[in-house]
């Protein structure tokens, strides 16, 4: 069972994983929200896998269903992801998009990065323009 934990205007959920789980051992993965009018931030901490993907899902269609229609994914923190963490992903987008909204990721780690690549799902989900980083340029 997951356990909530609320201080001000955001929350912190810990999703527990499987015996078996790595990552934040019997914390699971840890999500903390806060919200600015039709905008969440979710911080995402630890294994975005199979034993957590379920709580993860409702945690953010219950954010959306209660008026937050963009969301932005803070990954900085995440140790791993598999398919069902992208499903998780995917699905939140279409959701968001299904409001009018957006989702976006921020803070990605290489590793994180290099599976979404390898699943060509980063075509699907835009990262939050990092606002130090230099621009892109196009070569032709």
């Amino acid at each position: 069972m997951a356990r909530f934990i609320s201080s001000g205007g955001s929350t912190s959920r810990v999703v527990p994983l499987t015996p078996h789980g790595q990552g934040l051992g019997q914390q699971g993965l840890r999500v903390s929200t806060s919200r600015d009018g039709a905008t969440a931030v979710v911080c995402v901490e630890g294994d975005m896998d199979l034993s957590s993907a379920g709580d993860l899902r409702q945690s953010l269609a219950s954010l959306v269903d209660a008026g937050a229609s963009c969301l932005v994914l803070d990954l900085g923190r995440v140790s791993f992801l598999d398919c069902a963490g992208i499903r998780v992903l995917v699905t939140a987008r279409d959701l968001t998009a299904s409001k009018g909204g957006w989702m976006r990721l921020q803070s990605v780690p290489a590793g994180v990065r290099r599976i979404l690549q390898l699943t060509g799902t980063h075509q699907l989900l835009e990262p939050v323009p990092d606002i130090c980083s230099p621009p892109r340029l196009h070569l032709t």
